[in-house]
């Protein structure tokens, strides 16, 4: 009896799941009126925090208005504050970003109207300097109305729409939103299925806020239980002719779009992705977050780097008497940096960035753009954090800090070169070399950062060049060779910059 009980329970759970499941996925969507009862928005805003986002709903002169906007775009904007306080809780930091509140109806955020004098054309990717302009000469004209130096720009989805974050100066963050915001509906947010439906380009719109807020590029070593929002999972352009490796942003996966099958974390923040500790520790000094935040740039002075390699077996592969490559393999590093700075820190992040750009040759890596100080190619910069506590100070405001970490997941995502087979006829990978660099940012704790992102992203090159001593940027190889269907990789850290002495001393002296 009590079986027969609890298959009839399961049966009436199943259907109600069904029928919700149908009117949450359903593809036509209704009139807001018909399910939805919204109660108008007052006249009067609270502002949450002394400076607030300045939310704008930017809309070309040729494209006509959806009639539920206000109340559509208020619930994304919502559903991004809780996305980054929810980041934030994951590792014990009770904070939000600030937003003006309607005081009738707290749904509703103070979002302004600005009608553009462009049109659909005019309102492209390459005009986003203008467009920029154009949203700032609004509260020039409404000075009272500016509540930050930071912008949430929603615009309608047009045929050249996008997403993308933009710079006006170095103390102003803007996010360029082109979205089908007629299909916004508070209940899609809570599902990954509704959101992969419904709102596909939300990771999108998280990932260009987080950057308007001078968020770099960088990723989690494939030991995270989670995804980065600000990195990548792997590259597309996986075939010889293909001229442009782009990446798969994580934060696809927001809205659920699923990554291979059986080969990707499945926990996060709130479906696989979430930001970095590092991150977080930069976003909460930050003016969104922090009222007493400073924007005043600082600089530090690096007096030293001390780069080593972990040893652990040579470089002749053992099953064959093959050698594999000229380096010494290794699995950890271990990194030392001392610095001067007058500026108070959080902590110093220290991330392993492969040179992946792609030129305009088939395949060939351009290693010019990764160069540049301010080339954005951190989506698999794998990161690690040392926190100001872990400081060794040598002197008035002289420290050292330190870091060792694996190198071995890291390898996974590394694209390499192109040549041609020597037939015309197509292209055979090189197995050569693929260069990284070792960079550092060093992150204050009133909302700055050194190099700051409007500024540079990575910092100036001089270090790369071996002229000077390792400094802000290291530049070392990895090498890999194909045994069979196994790759091997070597990184050239021992001969460049050294390796462990003491217990791998010996395996050297042995080796040799």
């Amino acid at each position: 009896m009590m079986k027969r009980n609890v298959g009839i329970l399961w049966g009436i759970f199943l259907s109600i799941f069904i029928a919700a499941c149908t009117d949450v996925y359903k593809e036509d969507d209704s009139d807001l009126s018909q399910d939805e009862e919204v109660i108008p928005p007052g006249e009067t805003y609270t502002p949450e925090r002394a400076h607030t986002l300045n939310v704008v709903y930017y809309v070309p002169n040729d494209v006509e208005d959806n009639p539920d906007w206000h109340y559509r775009l208020s619930g994304v904007t919502l559903h991004i504050q809780k996305f980054f306080h929810e980041c934030f809780m994951r590792y014990r930091v009770d904070r939000k970003f600030g937003l003006e509140l309607n005081d009738v109806n707290p749904a509703f955020v103070r979002i302004h109207y600005i009608k553009s004098a462009r049109n659909v054309f005019d309102m492209k990717v390459a005009n986003i300097a203008d467009m920029a302009k154009e949203v700032l000469a609004y509260f020039e004209k409404n000075a009272t109305e500016k509540k930050s130096d930071h912008y949430l720009v929603w615009m309608p989805e047009y045929t050249g729409s996008f997403i993308q974050h933009y710079y006006p100066s170095e103390h102003e963050g803007m996010a360029f939103c082109g979205c089908v915001n007629d299909r916004f509906r508070i209940k899609y947010f809570e599902s990954a299925r509704a959101r992969a439906t419904f709102l596909s380009k939300l990771g999108y719109v998280l990932k260009a806020f987080a950057q308007a807020c001078f968020l770099p590029e960088s990723n989690a070593g494939s030991e995270s239980a989670f995804l980065s929002l600000m990195g990548a999972f792997e590259r597309t352009g996986a075939t010889s002719t293909s001229t442009n490796y782009s990446p798969n942003y994580n934060c696809r996966m927001y809205a659920g779009i699923p990554g291979k099958s059986g080969a990707r974390p499945t926990l996060g923040t709130p479906d696989k992705i979430r930001l970095m500790l590092w991150d977080v520790r930069y976003l909460m000094g930050t003016q969104l977050f922090n009222d007493h935040y400073s924007y005043e740039p600082f600089d530090v002075d690096i007096e030293g780097v001390d780069i080593r390699s972990k040893v652990y077996r040579s470089s002749v592969e053992a099953d064959t008497g093959r050698v594999v490559g000229p380096y010494y393999t290794t699995d950890t590093i271990r990194v030392s940096c001392t610095f001067r700075t007058d500026a108070e820190l959080d902590g110093v992040v220290l991330l392993d960035d492969p040179w992946q750009s792609m030129g305009k040759s088939v395949g060939q890596l351009d290693t010019l753009n990764d160069r540049k100080a301010t080339f954005e190619s951190g989506f698999d910069a794998y990161g690690v954090y040392a926190s100001s506590s872990t400081f060794e100070q040598l002197g008035e405001n002289t420290y050292r800090v330190e870091f060792e970490f694996p190198l071995g997941n890291h390898f996974n995502i590394s694209r390499w070169d192109w040549t041609t087979n020597g037939t015309g006829t197509g292209y055979v990978q090189n197995f050569g070399y693929c260069l990284h660099e070792l960079r550092f940012r060093f992150v204050g704790k009133n909302g700055m950062a050194y190099p700051h992102a409007p500024v540079s992203i990575k910092g100036p090159a001089e270090s790369l060049d071996g002229k000077v001593k390792p400094g802000l940027r290291n530049r070392y190889r990895v090498y890999r060779d194909k045994v069979g269907w196994k790759f091997y990789y070597y990184v050239d850290i021992a001969e460049r910059y050294g390796y462990w002495e003491g217990e791998d001393e010996a395996v050297v002296e042995e080796e040799e």
